[in-house]
């Protein structure tokens, strides 16, 4: 990934496209080391863990900002008070 854009080749997510987007965005964020963050299976560090915490908050904020470049415009009102933090913005996503 260089600066802040990455490539992916698939339609972004909107309203009626969840099952093919899902699959795909999974698969490029399991590319970039991720999915773990996102799915909550990589959970933030406690403080006293100041390397792997910092590391763990790289990794959340390139997400988040991926997630954002990932949907249609539209669907950024999911974001709304939630745009720094990639396991919430993707549970909103699967609702």
């Amino acid at each position: 990934m260089t600066g802040s854009q990455f490539t992916f080749n698939y339609d972004k997510l909107k309203d009626d496209n969840w099952s093919t987007w899902k699959p795909e965005a999974e698969a490029t964020l399991r590319t970039y080391s991720l999915l773990r963050v996102v799915t909550g299976k990589a959970t933030r560090p406690a403080e006293s863990e100041a390397e792997a915490r910092e590391k763990w908050e790289e990794k959340n904020e390139k997400a988040a900002g991926m997630l954002r470049q990932m949907v249609e415009k539209a669907q950024h009102i999911h974001f709304k008070g939630i745009e720094d933090d990639a396991v919430k913005i993707w549970a909103k996503l699967e609702k």
